[in-house]
């Protein structure tokens, strides 16, 4: 699953690997309400930047690309989203995984928000409620350390006990 700004559902490269797409997006600049102009049961992007996520996964020279996915749009089309809308995301993975609807085993999450030096669950207890779930249903998170290179900070939700977290690297 990659919780992200959704998928091109027209996408030659990906059309093929899309297996199910919700909408949980709620935008922070209107106090929170939905961004799911085509409904909760569409998760088409309209940034770029899952989409982007989605091909590093399953396109032909993909990390998996014999992979699924499952496009969870819980941020906006500038990129924003709100904490409610990743929790509510979350739950629906979740409750397809209990509920044996779909059989996901990885999330992805290139969001995050915060810096956190330690392990951050007690600044989001319902946050590290959800990935500890998954993670007991069989379910591995990983979420984007953070793009602004330090070296002794993780954003959220990335700094969960229950998330792996990813960094990017560079000769510098």
């Amino acid at each position: 699953a990659v919780l992200d700004t959704g998928i091109d559902t027209d996408h030659p490269q990906l059309m093929d690997d899309l297996v199910a797409e919700r909408c949980t997006c709620q935008n922070p600049s209107s106090g929170c309400s939905s961004c799911c102009p085509g409904g909760v049961n569409s998760a088409e992007d309209g940034n770029g930047h899952g989409t982007h996520v989605s091909g590093i996964i399953t396109s032909p020279s993909g990390v998996a690309p014999d992979a699924g996915i499952v496009a969870v749009k819980v941020l906006s089309d500038s990129g924003s989203g709100c904490s409610s809308g990743v929790l509510e995301g979350l739950d629906w993975v979740l409750s397809q995984v209990q509920n044996k609807n779909l059989d996901i085993k990885v999330i992805n999450m290139s969001l995050g928000g915060g810096l956190f030096s330690s392990t951050c669950d007690s600044s989001d207890p319902l946050m590290a409620q959800a990935l500890n779930s998954l993670k007991a249903n069989g379910v591995a998170t990983f979420a984007a350390s953070g793009n602004d290179g330090l070296s002794n900070r993780l954003n959220s939700p990335a700094c969960m006990s229950a998330a792996i977290s990813v960094g990017a690297t560079n000769d510098t």
